[in-house]
């Protein structure tokens, strides 16, 4: 719970053009790049407590996904946060970006005020706990995702230092292109 209600309201407002009477687009951005921050040093002392002993590729990996506009907004959705969000105008689309793009960035966007407007009313603590219970669950999921389909290589890197203890060094090949005599 808040105790200063004005963050709250300032984490959960989007507005419908760029500029409005209480300059609560600013301090929603603010907020939003604040809560971003946040969320990515919760996970990385989180991953780095738990699964250290899979090395900085495989929780890089990890932290990149968890905190992906998709989960995000995933999360966002789950809580009711996207009841709150308005339509902008189409001054205010990203070039290119398809409507669902557009909601669920938004979403993402709003999750991240929130928990950056946390962070400044409740603090550090108060803020880890909360992060870590609301995306925590996520890590098996993005887990089997990442490493069996989209990035087989930091999987097996994972996979044969978990096996032999030591990181698989890598070095380009030779230039093997035919020399012209």
């Amino acid at each position: 719970s808040f105790a200063n209600k004005e963050l709250l309201e300032q984490s959960l407002t989007r507005p419908l053009g760029k500029k409005n009477k209480k300059g609560l687009f600013q301090r929603n951005k603010i907020l939003g790049l604040l809560g971003d921050r946040v969320i990515e040093l919760v996970l990385t002392d989180e991953l780095i407590k738990h699964h250290s002993d899979k090395g900085v590729g495989w929780i890089s990996a990890i932290r990149q996904r968890l905190v992906s506009a998709r989960v995000l907004a995933q999360i966002s959705r789950e809580l009711g946060l996207v009841d709150y969000l308005t339509e902008e105008t189409e001054t205010n689309r990203e070039k290119g970006e398809s409507k669902v793009e557009r909601q669920e960035r938004h979403a993402s966007e709003v999750f991240e005020a929130l928990i950056g407007a946390y962070y400044k009313d409740g603090g550090y603590e108060a803020v880890y706990e909360l992060v870590v219970r609301l995306l925590w669950p996520q890590l098996e999921i993005v887990n089997k995702r990442v490493f069996a389909v989209v990035q087989p290589l930091l999987y097996l890197n994972s996979h044969i230092k978990q096996l032999h203890g030591v990181e698989p060094e890598y070095r380009p090949l030779e230039n093997r292109k035919s020399k012209k005599g």
